[in-house]
C-alpha cells in the first residue's frame, strides 16, 4: 500500500470517528435536554402538592 493511500484510509477513519463523536455528543444534549425537563416537570409537581 503506499503512502497516498495509507494516508487516505487513516483520514477516511478519521472522518468516521468525527462523525460518530458529533452524534453522540447531539444524543448526551438530547438526553441532558430531556433529563433537565422531566426534572423540572417533577420539582413543578413536587411544589404543587406541598402548598
Amino acid at each position: 500500500m503506499s503512502d497516498v493511500e495509507q494516508a487516505k484510509k487513516c483520514l477516511k477513519v478519521i472522518e468516521m470517528r468525527w462523525v460518530v463523536a458529533k452524534k453522540l455528543e447531539d444524543a448526551a444534549k438530547a438526553a441532558e435536554s430531556f433529563t433537565l425537563d422531566e426534572i423540572r416537570a417533577l420539582s413543578s409537581n413536587d411544589s404543587s402538592q406541598e402548598e
